[in-house]
């Protein structure tokens, strides 16, 4: 193999997110040594996928990037206000269901990729008028 990347950072497609999260993976030091894949929703995709091929997407999608690209982490970002999970009567209750699904799909990657690391985060989105602000919390 010619070439390693740090990680690969799975994240959801929304366009709102995505210069903050290439900002986020040069906070990480990854950027530029990293495989990105986007999609709705990002870790229900693993947890609550809506037909099982989504988690198998996934989890191949990892294989790959392992195997071409000698990874050692995946790095999985959700966000507040996400189409994919739909809406929630609060922010706590939002930020709750996320958190869980983030820890569960660790726990599934790390099943399926032992000897990969999984790295959580929340991002939060404040919006007023036509400026984002976006901020990282990571997920323990």
């Amino acid at each position: 193999m010619s070439h390693h990347a740090k990680a690969l950072v799975l994240s959801c497609m929304d366009y709102r997110f995505q210069e903050a999260i290439a900002d986020f993976c040069r906070e990480l030091r990854i950027a530029g040594s990293c495989d990105y894949l986007a999609v709705a929703g990002s870790a229900l995709n693993i947890t609550r996928p809506n037909q099982e091929q989504d988690r198998a997407f996934i989890t191949g999608q990892i294989e790959k990037s392992l195997r071409l690209h000698a990874i050692t982490q995946v790095v999985i970002i959700n966000h507040q206000n996400c189409g994919a999970y739909g809406e929630f009567d609060l922010e706590s209750t939002e930020k709750v269901q996320h958190y869980a699904d983030l820890k569960k799909a660790a726990k599934i990657i790390q099943d399926h990729f032992p000897e990969l690391k999984v790295k959580l985060y929340f991002a939060n989105l404040k919006e007023k008028g036509s400026k984002r602000e976006i901020e990282f919390e990571e997920v323990k």
